[in-house]
Formats: structure tokens, sequence, C-alpha cells
């Protein structure tokens, strides 16, 4: 028996899409601002191909300002234009008009020199439904690290509530994808960051304790976190002094 996992409204609707985009000049694609991928339906970049693209980052009032200008830049680098909105507020509204002139603005200049003025811009309104808070936090019971999302594979997604194929594939692309590499590896930096105060509080309380005798506390936890990147890359040490606080580390970590 073949079973089909794809619901018959959403097969019906992706047909419906590919007769009107013949007719269309813009896609404009809402999705939630704190899990931009996932709120995502990756067919959308198929069908909408050789169409101006505008993405409404919504709900960017409830995600951090610095990963909405991460993610804006990465909607921007794939050729589609952005715009942070909050839909309930009405907060980022009033610019979208602009934005889609911008975004228009080569078809307008076509219809302009074959004499056609004022045109009203045809544009289709996309997105999927119920991908929001519901899932996000069952996600997050299930996968308590951001290194746990990394690991999970296709199927282990698919385990979750309110998680489906769709969705499933768009995290695990998101992780596993080669051309979002630069975006991973600022992310685990920025984890990295986070995690060196938590190390070096841990190493102060193990000193007190008695557990551990290390004076130079912050270099030991920049090296647990880092490795020796975190010494080697630390602008306010000279060569030698990187080179003698890697060798004394190792040399109290190995006992050599």
């Amino acid at each position: 028996m073949n079973l089909q996992w794809y619901p018959g409204h959403m097969t019906k609707a992706k047909r419906q899409m590919q007769e009107d985009l013949k007719l269309i000049d813009l896609i404009i694609e809402l999705v939630d601002a704190r899990i931009p991928l996932s709120s995502r339906n990756p067919d959308i970049d198929e069908l909408g191909k050789n169409k101006a693209r505008l993405i409404l980052l919504n709900k960017s009032d409830l995600a951090d300002e610095r990963y909405n200008e991460q993610w804006s830049a990465y909607f921007q680098k794939k050729g589609f234009y952005v715009v942070k909105v909050n839909a309930k507020s009405g907060a980022g509204l009033k610019s979208i008009q602009g934005v889609i002139q911008e975004a228009c603005k080569a078809k307008i200049e076509r219809d302009r020199r074959r004499g056609i003025k004022n045109r009203p811009i045809r544009a289709m309104v996309v997105g999927i439904p119920n991908v929001g808070k519901a899932a996000a936090k069952t996600i997050m019971k299930r996968f308590p690290s951001i290194l746990d999302l990394e690991d999970a594979d296709r199927d282990a997604l698919m385990e979750v509530d309110d998680v489906g194929e769709v969705s499933a594939d768009c995290i695990f692309r998101f992780f596993h994808d080669e051309k979002n590499k630069t975006f991973h590896d600022l992310l685990s930096l920025s984890i990295c960051k986070k995690l060196v105060p938590v190390v070096v509080k841990l190493i102060k309380k193990a000193n007190v304790t008695g557990e551990l005798n290390i004076s130079d506390v912050e270099s030991y936890a920049n090296f647990c976190v880092y490795g020796q990147l975190g010494i080697l890359t630390d602008d306010n040490l000279t060569p030698e002094e990187k080179n003698r606080k890697i060798k004394a580390i190792l040399f109290d970590l190995f006992k050599l």
C-alpha cells in the first residue's frame, strides 16, 4: 500500500499556486522570526523561481534583534527582500509598500518602457500555518541543547509532536547544509562566549572547596571552552605569553 503523508488540502494549494504564479509579480512569504527556516515550506523556493521575493519576519519583537539582523542578511544574500514586522501591533507594516516597489522596480521599468503606467503589482502571500510556540517548546523539551538538536536526524525530529516531515527536513538541512556553515560557525562562537563565564564560576567554586588550585582561572576557562584557540586568538597576549600559558595548562592537565 502506498501511503501519502502530504495532506490533500496542501496538494491542492500547491497545484493552485503553480497556476496562479503565472499571473503574479511578487511572492510575499510570511515566516516566524523566531524560527525562520522551520516555519517555511521549501517547495516555495522551487515554485517561486524567477519571481521577486519578499520575506516578512513576523513576531520579530519576540526574537533577539541580533538574530533578526542575521536572518535578514541570510535571506538578502539569497536575493530576497526582507521586512521585520509585528502583525499584531502593526510595527513595520508601513514600510512594506516601499519595499514592494523596490522589489518590483525592474518589472515597473519594463512596463514603463512599453507605455504601461501605474499597473497594480500582483502579489501572492504564502506561509505555513500552525508552526509556532507549541512546536518550538516541544522541540526544546525533546532536545535540551542546540548540540542535541544538531545531532538529531530526520526520523528523530519527526517523532516530536507538532513536527511534520517538512519542518523536520528544514531543521535537518539548516544544520547540515554546507551553505549554512558560516552561520553555524558564528552560532558556535556565540555559544562558546556565553559558556566561558559559566566555566570561570565553576573553577572559582572548585578552588574555594579545594577540589582545584588554579591561579589563572580565565585562561583555563577559555582553554576548556575553545581549546588552544581561546588563548591563541587573545590579542592582549604576546606570542611568548600565549606559548607559555598553553604549555602550563597542558603540563598541568597531563602532568607532563
